[in-house]
């Protein structure tokens, strides 16, 4: 029973923490260049889009915008 509640509540600070991401210019920039990077990957630019998501993920990382973070790695 302990083990479930203790699941439960780390679950929920995770959602906290990847929905609440630090506002700033370098977040809103992790986040266009992983979009950048995934359309770059869509059309079949592995190069590029490598590129642009290790741009993505150094930004996140930066101002702590672990979602974007999370979804570029």
């Amino acid at each position: 029973m302990f083990t479930r509640t203790l699941y439960i509540f780390i679950m929920g600070i995770l959602l906290m923490a990847c929905s609440q991401p630090k506002q700033g210019s370098d977040s809103q920039t992790a986040a266009r260049w992983l979009e950048e990077a995934e359309a770059a990957l869509a059309n079949d630019s592995v190069r590029q889009g490598e590129t642009l998501l290790r741009k993505a993920i150094h930004l996140a990382e930066k101002s702590e915008d672990w979602h974007t973070y999370y979804i570029a790695y």
